[in-house]
């Protein structure tokens, strides 16, 4: 694989299921399944702890 964005990276991890989204640079983009949450970049810094924040709250 050449680099995150690369086809050769997002092709095998759909091709076993999973979920690959990409976003523009430094855009905010987190993901939350269950209490798994998960983002990438400095604009999350709000994003993902909001998200962590209400995963724990369902529980």
């Amino acid at each position: 694989m050449s680099g995150w964005r690369s086809p050769s990276c997002s092709k095998p991890v759909r091709e076993l299921g999973g979920a690959y989204d990409i976003v523009l640079d430094c855009q905010p983009f987190a993901v939350a399944n269950g209490r798994l949450v998960t983002g990438t970049n400095p604009a999350l810094s709000v994003l993902t702890p909001k998200l962590a924040i209400d995963a724990l709250k369902a529980r």
